[in-house]
């Protein structure tokens, strides 16, 4: 059995329309332990590569060929990444602080792994001291990610936690 965090993927999938657009594509899923989010791209949404990026264990029901785990952070599994070409979706639920999370982020993109049509979903946790702080963190890090993603706007999801909300967005490279 999948721990119930894929809920939250499992909602942006559906809510955005995103299922065939993903559908033999490669993703990184960043902060992926217990394996949930890794296990429904992979399984039911039909990635041809998902790589699960965290130093913590996987529980997945079984092996699957289609998850490669790269058992440390973020920014330390882009060299093996980028062996397998720009990403068809990016999507991270990793608990950092908000603009250290925006940070790894642009980090693949300049690193050339997110490219036009790339799916992005970040999970933003709050981790501020305030209401007043988070409402300044939050829209800064969502006017980071409109920089590459135009679309990109923040939604509550169900599975979301009080202390968190997601950033959903879709890359446009500059005509």
């Amino acid at each position: 059995h999948v721990c119930k965090a894929y809920f939250k993927v499992q909602e942006i999938v559906l809510r955005c329309d995103w299922a065939s657009s993903l559908v033999g594509g490669v993703a990184a899923d960043i902060g992926a332990s217990p394996g949930g989010w890794s296990w429904y791209l992979a399984a039911v949404v039909g990635m041809a590569k998902v790589f699960a990026v965290d130093p913590g264990a996987l529980a997945l029901p079984a092996e699957m060929a289609e998850i490669v785990h790269l058992k440390k952070l973020g920014l330390d599994a882009i060299p093996e990444i980028k062996e397998h070409g720009p990403l068809s979706l990016y999507v991270c639920d990793v608990n950092m602080r908000p603009n250290e999370t925006m940070d790894m982020f642009m980090h693949f993109v300049s690193q050339g792994l997110v490219l036009d049509g790339c799916r992005v979903a970040i999970t933003m946790k709050n981790s501020c001291k305030n209401k007043k702080e988070w409402n300044i963190v939050l829209p800064a890090q969502l006017e980071r990610l409109q920089g590459v993603c135009p679309d990109a706007r923040e939604v509550h999801l169900i599975a979301n936690t009080k202390f968190e909300t997601t950033l959903i967005g879709v890359v446009r490279s500059s005509p």
